[in-house]
C-alpha cells in the first residue's frame, strides 16, 4: 500500500496523496529541516521542553514544506502559511492546493487535494485510554454502543477507527473544537466501511464526503476524508 515516488510528483483534482513520515529517521536531517522553517516556526520549536516534541515539530513542518515545494514547483523556506481562527494552515496557490497535517508518536501524516478540503488523522493506538469512559463522553450514543456491543476485545481497534475518523472530519471543516464530536456520525467496527453517515446540522452534504482508512502500521490507526467524490488514493514514505 505505502510506496515511495519514482518520479516526480503529479497531483489531479481526482487524485488524493497521503504521505506518512517517520520521525526518528529523520533526526539526520533536523539541522537542515529547521533552517527551512519561518522565524516563528523556530521561535515555536526552541520552546519545547522535550528533544522529542521538537523534533517532531521541526519534521512536520519542513516536509511540509518541501512537499508543498514540489506540488507548486517552489522553495520550500519561501511560503506563507495562513490560518483560521482555529489555526488551521492554508496557502494561496494557482492550482487551488489543500492540505492537512496530523502526528503521532513517531509518525506524521501529511495530505493534499486540490480544491477539495481535505483532512487526516494519525493514532498511535497503543497508548492508554479509558476506552469506554472516553468513548461515552465524546461519541454519539449510537457510536458508544456499537462499540460497547462488540466483543471487548474489539474495543480498541473500533475506538481508534472512530477517533481518527471524526478528527479527520473535524480538521477537514476546520471548526476545531467548536465541532462536537457526538453531533456527527462514522463508521467504527472492524469490518464496516469507512463512512461518514450522519452530519446533524447538514444531513444533505454527507455524500460529498468520501472517508478512507488504512493502518499506517500495526500500532498505527489512519483516516482520510475529502470533500469529494470518485477519488483515487496514493499513499506514499516520505524519503528526503
Amino acid at each position: 500500500m505505502w510506496s515511495s515516488p519514482l518520479s516526480s510528483l503529479q497531483l489531479t483534482s481526482n487524485h488524493v496523496h497521503v504521505w506518512m513520515v517517520d520521525v526518528p529517521s529523520n533526526k539526520v536531517n533536523e539541522a537542515a529541516f529547521f533552517s527551512l522553517l519561518s522565524e516563528d516556526e523556530k521561535e515555536r520549536a526552541n520552546k519545547f521542553r522535550f528533544e522529542k516534541d521538537r523534533l517532531t515539530y521541526i519534521t512536520a513542518k519542513a516536509t511540509l514544506r518541501k512537499l508543498i515545494a514540489q506540488y507548486l514547483n517552489g522553495k520550500p523556506n519561501e511560503i506563507t502559511f495562513q490560518y483560521n481562527k482555529q489555526g488551521k494552515p492554508s496557502i494561496v496557490s494557482e492550482i487551488g492546493l489543500k492540505f492537512n497535517v496530523s502526528h503521532s508518536g513517531e509518525k506524521v501524516l501529511i495530505g493534499f487535494a486540490l480544491n477539495h478540503e481535505i483532512g487526516v488523522d494519525i493514532e498511535y493506538n497503543k497508548r492508554k485510554v479509558k476506552l469506554e469512559e472516553v468513548a461515552k463522553r465524546f461519541f454519539s450514543q449510537t457510536e458508544y454502543e456499537k462499540m460497547i456491543q462488540i466483543p471487548e476485545s474489539l474495543w480498541r481497534n473500533a475506538f481508534f477507527n472512530c477517533w481518527t475518523r471524526k478528527e479527520a472530519f473535524i480538521k477537514a471543516k476546520g471548526g476545531g473544537l467548536s465541532i462536537p464530536l457526538s453531533q456527527f456520525e462514522v463508521t467504527l467496527q472492524p469490518n464496516e466501511k469507512p463512512e461518514l453517515q450522519i452530519i446533524r446540522w447538514n444531513q444533505e452534504d454527507v455524500p460529498n464526503w468520501d472517508l478512507q482508512a488504512f493502518n499506517c502500521t500495526e500500532d498505527y490507526t489512519g483516516a482520510v476524508i475529502v470533500h469529494h467524490t470518485a477519488l483515487n488514493y496514493k499513499y506514499f514514505e516520505w524519503e528526503n
